[in-house]
């Protein structure tokens, strides 16, 4: 049953399998290495896309807003959609408020992926658990034509997850699609060039592309960046 429905348990929540229905946001489930789908906790803005594909996966899905006026309208938005097993609530973004080892998974806002936060989010973590960050890719080549707007530098997040205290930090690339779910791609040269040579034609763009992919570069190509780091 959906978690839209009320009071529910999923396939992959009882049996620890990969969710069967990814929405365009949470795609990369199918990626995380989750073995127990029971609780859920989404930090950031307005994250109603996010906490509605976390709904359909976990039992139980906490929202946790960091200003009143976002947490209303995500919370309206969730309540129109029919999603009865969100529960929102609002915090700082400095000491969160829950023991530790509450959440099987964490997602969080780029905007706020600062080191004090970073060792809350792995502190209410259950071990194995796993968090989430999404960002703007900074070294995106699109972004570089275009004067470099948009896109919100967090140095070394990588390093930042490792002293943070999270043992295994795994980072992906992600396109996205008009017609389906964006595409997440392994942030490795050989991955990389595989997608690249199934994805592109044998216009000279595909081959500049392809190109790059082969010399190690393929970090330029995507707009976006995911970062997986499990405790």
């Amino acid at each position: 049953m959906r978690g839209r429905r009320g009071p529910w348990r999923s396939e992959a929540a009882t049996s620890g399998l990969p969710p069967g229905n990814d929405g365009a946001r949470t795609n990369w489930l199918w990626l995380a290495e989750i073995s127990r789908w029971e609780r859920a906790l989404d930090l950031g803005r307005d994250g109603a896309p996010q906490m509605a594909g976390l709904a359909e996966h976990f039992r139980s899905v906490h929202y946790l807003g960091f200003d009143r006026s976002t947490l209303g309208r995500a919370w309206t938005r969730l309540t129109a959609q029919g999603y009865a097993n969100v529960a929102p609530a609002c915090a700082t973004p400095l000491t969160l408020p829950y023991r530790d080892g509450t959440f099987d998974c964490v997602t969080l806002d780029e905007e706020y992926a600062g080191a004090t936060l970073l060792e809350e989010c792995r502190r209410i973590l259950r071990p194995g658990g796993c968090l989430y960050v999404g960002l703007a890719n900074p070294r995106w080549w699109g972004r570089a034509a275009n004067g470099g707007g948009g896109a919100q530098r967090v140095p070394g997040l990588k390093r930042q997850l490792a002293r943070a205290g999270f043992s295994l930090v795994r980072v992906y690339c992600a396109e996205p699609s008009y017609e389906q779910p964006r595409c997440v791609i392994p942030l490795d040269r050989r991955a990389v060039l595989a997608y690249e040579r199934l994805a592109r034609g044998p216009s000279l763009h595909g081959r500049l592309r392809r190109a790059l992919a082969w010399l190690g570069l393929g970090a330029v190509l995507y707009r976006s960046l995911i970062y997986l780091a499990y405790r």
